[in-house]
């Protein structure tokens, strides 16, 4: 007696699934490349690998320009952080010593000037609260390789001391994408310590955008409190 011959179908994959952007665009040029070598295999397959190819191409050619765009994003956010900095030394370092040393007791002239007096300033109690002031970088440094070191400070006080009614400031990253608007859909990346946090990435992040968000947590609640802008940079 003989056996019945079973026929079994063959099941064909295009596995563009868990990859990178970068590693998914390569294998689908791949793919776009050897259907153009072997069109005697598929000579009616459509759209014909030409037009593939071609999209291929202005993908990559925007991609350039999306990357040299976000450099000069992140060096004018360097410029602009720089050149806040300049002004605000400019105010503390030279301008507070020589209105300390001129108008010595002279309150009301203090106050005219916008200074505010050690001690009688209605105003310092408040100060720090995390539902009036929220984190703020000041500086990211990019001179490790495949490192953001960010400094950050306090809006009202601009020092890194968090405020009292925080237990600890969160930093939120998102590599690549659309920029959020807020932590909604963000893990949290870790925590700053006086007023530092090193952010660090693997070699496939290189040349993308990180967008970063910082939140001061409620030591009460767990729940953030005020956050701060979205930040972005490039991984270098």
């Amino acid at each position: 007696m003989t056996k019945k011959k079973l026929n079994k179908k063959v099941i064909f994959t295009a596995n563009l699934n868990g990859l990178s952007k970068a590693d998914e665009l390569k294998k689908i040029t791949a793919y776009g490349q050897a259907v153009k070598d072997n069109t005697l295999l598929v000579p009616d397959i459509l759209p014909v690998a030409t037009e593939l190819l071609s999209k291929v191409a202005i993908i990559n050619t925007k991609i350039i320009a999306h990357t040299n765009l976000m450099k000069q994003l992140s060096s004018a956010t360097e410029e602009l952080n720089n050149l806040q900095n300049e002004v605000k030394n400019i105010v503390v370092d030279q301008w507070l010593p020589y209105v300390q040393e001129n108008l010595n007791d002279n309150i009301e002239g203090a106050l005219e000037l916008g200074f505010e007096v050690k001690g009688q300033n209605p105003t310092v109690e408040t100060k720090g609260k995390a539902d009036q002031s929220h984190p703020v970088i000041i500086r990211i440094d990019m001179n490790v390789q495949l490192q953001h070191t960010l400094h950050i400070v306090n809006s009202e006080t601009s020092l890194p001391k968090i405020p009292n009614d925080a237990k600890y400031l969160a930093v939120y990253r998102q590599i690549g994408g659309v920029a959020p608007i807020d932590i909604a859909n963000l893990k949290e990346a870790g925590i700053a310590k006086r007023g530092k946090y090193a952010s660090k990435f693997n070699a496939e992040d290189k040349g993308k955008s990180v967008f970063y968000i910082l939140a001061y947590i409620s030591n009460k609640t767990n729940e953030p409190l005020e956050m701060s802008p979205v930040y972005s940079s490039i991984i270098n």
